[in-house]
């Protein structure tokens, strides 16, 4: 978890940062490697591109790189198979079991349940279990860095959740309405496609992390805190457990 706080006032009267990782760096599952000409991806991919994250990226030096999307594809029984599926892939078994296939089919007559849910949650309730657990994580691992259900679907997907509710709650509803033409906006768009950065988005983290030099403490968990008259005070593990007090405190 990532801690910011404000210090007390030094003698110069400027407020001070502190930015406490657990972790032994900063950026979470975000990591970027390069290996002679190639940038990898050890955690998310890609994000959508907003003004905000230009703006940081511009303060961290680089800029934002629109994705290059190839088709998505996954390891079937030692084959590479291309999503969506053929209808022959599908009929095969060899992709899905024939219980999850029916399971599949079945969608239209399967019951919505209101509220929000995760990612996964999202998949095993409209196609069933077993299609949630051999696809629900290829949602999520690309963008988020994790699986599908530490991901919350509304939140992942807005646009695809809006439009969902607006058919019934039903993905097959949804996909005849667009085959029909009928797909009524569901509000204004704020995707605006998905990016990355030169350095990749684990480079981002560290870039970031490098301009705020000693105001960054790694391997260094928040234990426990403390509100107080006006202040906080902190907990800090680590190799050097200790206490400190701030002003304010963003979790």
């Amino acid at each position: 978890d990532v801690v910011v706080g404000a210090l007390p006032k030094e003698a110069h009267g400027v407020e001070d940062l502190l930015v406490l990782e657990a972790g032994a760096r900063a950026g979470g599952p975000a990591e970027t490697v390069v290996r002679d000409d190639f940038t990898i991806e050890r955690g998310p991919n890609t994000v959508r591109g907003n003004a905000a994250l230009a703006r940081l990226a511009e303060r961290a030096g680089t800029s934002l790189v629109d994705a290059r999307r190839a088709r998505p594809a996954l390891v079937s029984g030692g084959k590479i198979v291309e999503l969506p599926p053929r209808l022959r892939t599908l009929l095969s078994g060899r992709l899905l079991p024939y219980r999850g296939l029916a399971a599949l089919l079945a969608e239209p007559l399967r019951p919505v349940r209101p509220g929000p849910k995760s990612v996964r949650a999202f998949v095993e309730e409209r196609f069933g279990a077993t299609v949630a657990e051999r696809f629900a994580d290829l949602l999520t691992l690309g963008i988020y860095g994790t699986s599908a259900d530490r991901v919350g679907f509304e939140s992942a997907f807005p646009e695809l959740a809006a439009a969902v509710e607006g058919a019934g709650g039903r993905v097959s509803a949804l996909a005849l309405q667009r085959l029909r033409g009928r797909t009524a906006a569901a509000g204004p768009s704020t995707r605006s496609g998905v990016v990355s950065t030169p350095l990749g988005l684990g480079g981002l983290c560290d870039r970031l992390a490098q301009g705020l030099g000693l105001r960054l403490r790694v391997s260094t968990p928040v234990l426990r805190a403390r509100g107080q008259t006006g202040a906080f005070e902190l907990e800090l593990g680590g190799a050097a457990p200790t206490a400190l007090a701030c002003q304010q405190l963003v979790l």
